[in-house]
């Protein structure tokens, strides 16, 4: 299958507008992007997170994330019982773990900036793509 598995950590760069941004998107390409439906709750996160720290741009950071539904992602099903195995076996959360398991089951590259994912995905036989 072509496209590429981001997680939340590459995807929040681009919507957020984070120094890492450029890099994320052209690593990302032009290609399908694949992604579990948990990222909508992680990209929230990220966004309580950053108006918690930065007050004065909440609005900003508000209306990023409202933006963020119009990213071009397919949204794949997780087996939460297949992803809590396969988290136990390489000892990632339940979070990082399901961006691996669609690597996995779609024989996709993975991007993030997560060191430890990526060797993981790497050691799994996994194409671990990590924005610098």
């Amino acid at each position: 299958m072509r496209g590429k598995v981001a997680d939340a950590s590459v995807l929040a760069a681009i919507i957020f507008g984070e120094p890492e941004a450029e890099a994320a998107e052209r690593l990302l390409g032009r290609t399908s992007i694949f992604v579990p439906p948990i990222l909508d709750y992680e990209l929230a996160s990220v966004a309580l997170k950053k108006s918690r720290r930065h007050r004065e741009h909440r609005g900003e950071i508000a209306f990023a994330l409202s933006t963020s539904r119009w990213l071009k992602v397919s949204y794949v099903h997780t087996p939460r019982t297949e992803i809590c195995d396969l988290a136990l076996r390489t000892d990632l959360s339940f979070y990082e773990a399901s961006y691996l398991w669609i690597a996995l089951a779609l024989s996709c590259p993975l991007a993030t900036f997560d060191q430890q994912l990526a060797r993981t995905a790497r050691s799994s036989g996994v194409d671990a793509l990590v924005v610098r």
